[in-house]
């Protein structure tokens, strides 16, 4: 299957080089076909399942470059990527002080 993908784009390639005014073909011109990945490479990459990375994409956590039914990613992109850390976010050092003085408080009103 990536064979047969990466004959359709050298096709593409191909026909934008010899002058094919398709507006959506136009971004090509200047691709370093190095410099992407397809999904499943993405996701071998990562080390998570292709339906993962087509959610990250649709979550706009990636920017895909679509070419006919199927997307590019940027290898860089992919590989750079930071995963958020799921839950709450962790208390700030001002909150985390204030509430060990409120803490320190309480028990010398109960200490009396």
């Amino acid at each position: 299957m990536l064979m047969d993908f990466h004959n359709r784009l050298s096709a593409v390639k191909l026909r934008f080089e010899r002058g094919s005014e398709d507006p959506g073909k136009r971004e090509i011109q200047a691709m370093n076909l190095n410099k992407y990945v397809t999904a499943a490479v993405a996701a071998r990459i990562r080390g998570v399942s292709r339906a993962r990375i087509t959610a990250m994409v649709r979550a706009g956590k990636l920017k895909p470059y679509p070419i006919g039914e199927q997307y590019l990613l940027l290898r860089a992109e992919v590989e750079n990527y930071e995963p958020q850390r799921a839950g709450r976010p962790p208390k700030t050092l001002k909150k985390k002080r204030r509430a060990s003085k409120e803490m320190a408080m309480r028990l010398k009103l109960q200490a009396v």
